[in-house]
């Protein structure tokens, strides 16, 4: 019943940003890529989408599922540096902060803040940590190894160890297993990725 409600979210979505998404391909936004998201993961729990649109390396991103929508606005500075303001609604509850991606090489580098409020008080609002995400990654020829610092909402910071393995199927399709391991509540994670290009 899920996997329909996450359906049904994404062709709202889509249908809800298709008159802005047509405005800035005007401007050179073009869709890049859609991605389907099954199983857990340190950001996820069950199936998720997301679509992106790139205009050379800048890129604009939507993510859904039945409990969160965000949106990811990156601007690159350079071949190393790729920051980008995020926003969104979780559980009802919004949100918004900052994401700080680098590149050298084989390893990625990923800082992940956001602040939330629950309610507004009589002095104005009440921002909380929504989460904290900091990931060290490398990846060599289609492999992947991480290790993240996650930190999301009242829950107590977890540390997971990591590892990938992806390919292209062909020119518009490809996929992705991952494996994580919470090193503090001993637990397995495993998530498959499937991607299409147009």
């Amino acid at each position: 019943m899920r996997s329909i409600l996450a359906a049904l979210i994404l062709v709202v979505l889509i249908s809800l940003v298709a008159i802005p998404v047509a405005a800035e391909q005007s401007k050179g936004f073009v869709l890049d890529n859609v991605m389907m998201t099954g199983g857990r993961g340190t950001l996820s729990k069950e199936l998720t989408f997301d679509a992106t649109w790139k205009k050379g390396p800048d890129s604009i991103t939507l993510t859904t599922n039945t409990t969160r929508f965000h949106v990811f606005l990156r601007r690159s500075l350079g071949r190393h540096f790729h920051p980008a303001i995020s926003l969104g609604i979780y559980d009802n509850t919004p949100w918004g902060g900052a994401q700080f991606v680098s590149k050298f090489g084989p390893a990625t580098v990923t800082n992940w803040g956001g602040y939330s409020t629950d309610a507004i008080e009589s002095n104005g609002w009440d921002p909380q940590l929504f989460v904290g995400y900091n990931r060290v990654e490398l990846s060599r020829w289609g492999l992947s190894t991480s290790v993240t610092l996650q930190h999301f909402c009242k829950d107590k910071p977890k540390v997971f160890v990591g590892c990938s393995v992806g390919t292209a199927i062909n020119k518009n399709f490809g996929w992705r297993l991952g494996y994580e391991y919470n090193i503090k509540s001993f637990e397995d994670l495993y998530q498959v990725k499937l991607t299409w290009r147009p």
